[in-house]
């Protein structure tokens, strides 16, 4: 289902300081037939369910989204990726930008990175979202 209705999407906000950007994963699948969603739900036991607003002109129904929360995206992308024909190089990239980011976190008595730490593995998020970002653009060639 992702690989046709959903997406594998790295999302860039400026937050707080400018120059430094916050970056946000999302995975959804989306129908405007309810009754999908909810049957991705009850077969996975994981995500949630939300209503995307269509305020743009010619939208009449109402569109649905099941999401992984961030705490389940890892262990799902793992899991699917064997199936993934479309979405496989969207999906090895935000696996990696998950290893960058737990890198970036400190826990369990782990030591903060220095700057040229933190900024080397940000820079490499950009990267990942500019690829990405080309990956998910709508009417893109695909190799037959």
């Amino acid at each position: 289902m992702i690989d046709g209705e959903g997406c594998i999407v790295l999302n860039r906000r400026h937050k707080n300081a400018p120059g430094r950007p916050q970056y946000r994963i999302q995975i959804r699948v989306y129908n405007t037939d309810k009754r999908l969603i909810r049957e991705i739900i009850k077969k996975t036991g994981a995500g949630r369910i939300s209503v995307m607003s269509l305020n743009q002109p010619g939208h009449k129904k109402t569109a649905y989204y099941w999401a992984l929360r961030p705490t389940e995206q890892e262990a799902w992308l793992k899991r699917l990726l064997p199936w993934f024909v479309c979405k496989r190089e969207q999906a090895l990239l935000i696996l990696e930008v998950i290893r960058i980011k737990r890198a970036l976190q400190p826990h369990r008595g782990k030591r903060w990175l220095r700057p040229s730490e933190s900024a080397a593995l940000t820079r490499k998020i950009t990267a990942i979202y500019g690829k990405t970002t080309k990956l998910n653009r709508k009417g893109r060639r695909t190799s037959d």
